[in-house]
Parts: C-alpha cells; sequence; structure tokens
C-alpha cells in the first residue's frame, strides 16, 4: 500500500516541503486540479521529486457541470506525465448535487472514465461513510461505472480510536470485508483519513470538551495506516493534520510546521518512525 498526503495544490509547494514529503515515508500527493493549467506544472514536480500524485476534480466544489468536470479529466489524462491517478468527484454521499442522486454520480463518473480511456487509472470520489447508508449509496452508484474504475472511499472518525467501527459493523474487520464485498474485485483507494487537535463535545449532551494531542493523532494514523494495509487498499491519503476545523486554512498543504527553520508536529512521523508503519514487512 502507498502511503500520501493531502495538499492543496502542488505547485505551491516549496522544494523543501516536496523533499521533506518523500523523506517522511510518503509515496505519493493527492491534490486539488483547480485548471489546465495546473496539470503539467505539477507532474514534473511530483517527477522530480520521485512521487505519485492523485488529481482530484471536484466539480461539486468548482460548480462545475458534468461536462466541464468530464473535458477536465479527459484533458488531464492527455497531459499527465508519471504515475499520476484522477479522482472524479468528492464525498458524494452528502455532497449538494450527488447526495440523492447516486445514479447521477455513477454516470458521472463513468463518463469521464470513458473520456481518460485508460490513459491512467480513474477513481470514482471517495465516499465519506463506509457505514451501511454509504456504502449502499457506493454500491448503487457502481452499478453505472465501468469495471476499471477503482473505489474512493473515505475513513473518518474523528471523536474516536481507529478500531471504532462504522456502524452496524463491529469491528473494522468486518467493515472493510463488506466495502471489498461492495468493490466486487475493484481495487480500492482512502483517499482521505485523518484526526485534528481541536476540541469536540463528548459526554452526555456533548457537555464536556476533549481534543486529541499530536502524539495521539500520530499513534492513531499510524494504526489506521496498518488497518487500511491489512483491509488491501491500494493507497492511504493522510489528510487533517492541522489544528482544527476552525483554523483558517485548514489542510492546505496538510503538513504543519512551526518557526524558521520549521519543525514537524509529531504525526508527521506516522509513516516511517522506527517501529511503526513501514517498519512492518507487509508495510507497501
Amino acid at each position: 500500500m502507498k502511503p500520501f498526503v493531502n495538499c492543496y495544490r502542488v505547485i505551491e509547494l516549496s522544494e523543501w516541503e516536496l523533499d521533506t514529503i518523500r523523506n517522511l515515508g510518503f509515496r505519493g500527493i493527492r491534490f486539488d486540479l483547480k485548471s489546465h493549467e495546473d496539470v503539467s506544472a505539477s507532474c514534473e514536480r511530483l517527477a522530480s521529486h520521485g512521487l505519485s500524485g492523485i488529481m482530484l476534480i471536484n466539480g461539486d466544489k468548482m460548480q462545475m457541470s458534468l461536462e466541464q468536470t468530464v473535458d477536465l479529466a479527459a484533458w488531464a489524462a492527455g497531459t499527465a506525465a508519471g504515475d499520476i491517478a484522477i479522482e472524479i468527484g468528492n464525498e458524494p454521499d452528502i455532497s449538494p448535487t450527488y447526495g440523492g442522486d447516486h445514479d447521477g454520480f455513477g454516470r458521472m463518473v463513468n463518463a469521464a472514465a470513458m473520456a481518460v480511456k485508460g490513459r491512467c487509472t480513474v477513481i470514482s470520489g471517495g465516499i465519506f461513510n463506509t457505514g451501511r447508508a454509504g456504502l449502499e449509496y457506493l454500491r448503487e452508484a457502481l452499478e453505472w461505472i465501468d469495471p476499471t474504475v477503482h473505489v474512493g472511499v473515505h475513513s473518518y472518525r474523528q471523536t474516536t480510536s481507529p478500531y471504532e467501527a462504522k456502524k452496524p459493523f463491529k469491528s473494522r474487520t468486518d467493515e472493510w470485508r463488506a466495502i471489498r464485498e461492495v468493490a466486487r474485485g475493484r481495487p480500492v483507494w482512502c483517499t482521505e483519513t485523518g484526526w485534528h487537535t481541536a476540541q469536540f463535545p463528548t459526554g452526555w449532551f456533548g457537555l464536556r470538551k476533549k481534543h486529541w494531542t499530536n502524539n495521539e493523532v500520530l499513534a492513531f494514523l499510524n494504526m489506521e495506516l496498518q488497518i487500511q494495509s491489512q483491509g488491501g487498499a491500494k493507497a492511504c491519503v493522510v489528510y487533517q493534520w492541522t489544528d482544527g476545523p476552525t483554523e483558517e486554512g485548514i489542510d492546505r498543504f496538510g503538513l504543519k510546521f512551526f518557526g524558521v527553520p520549521p519543525i514537524l508536529k509529531p504525526q508527521a512521523q506516522c509513516v516511517n518512525a522506527p517501529g511503526t508503519f513501514l517498519g512492518r514487512s507487509d508495510g507497501l
């Protein structure tokens, strides 16, 4: 399994940041594709640092029509160089456009995949929830999608540990078994996972507040990477390393640096810390 980190735009990362991402053990970057002009420059920068890429085309966020989404995917596939995949859509099961229209989402992803014509891997936009409702949404959408398209899922459980399964599953093993059953042999990519360190409500009526420490997030991320690897994910993208949903620019780069020279947060070591993910014989 390849560990990725989520960034906003590759072309805005410094050489030091790209080197650091690679040295931390990440094998690629997932980033928003905002325009036709982004493609070549982003691919060149990734390739020069030995990194793969997942280009996210989020037509909802950019208020793009189906035709514009398909056009951008076709352009990206024809222009991209190196080890590049294209993800079509983002969290469709809760999106304003496709939240109630799994068939429409499936048709949109399929149209983009047909326009790409096998020039690179296409991933269906990661569903937000891998519980019963999310997987049923995915099952219906995949009926419209060519078997060559890979499956995207997200894995968020912000107020609990990685061991907590989505309802109605009793374990992460059961949850992953259900994901694979829905995918029906298609490769699965976890295109977002993570924990932030902001306070969140807990206890009766949410009256108490709790937050995860940086070291707890480090442990959670490392365990999540192991769970994703054991489940059979082709890749897992780490997201949400900043200090919470109220921080301006959350996850702009996915990594958080302090001071001059910059100091990494502990969770940046989630991939290659001694004895952790990359230390496992089945780590990659």
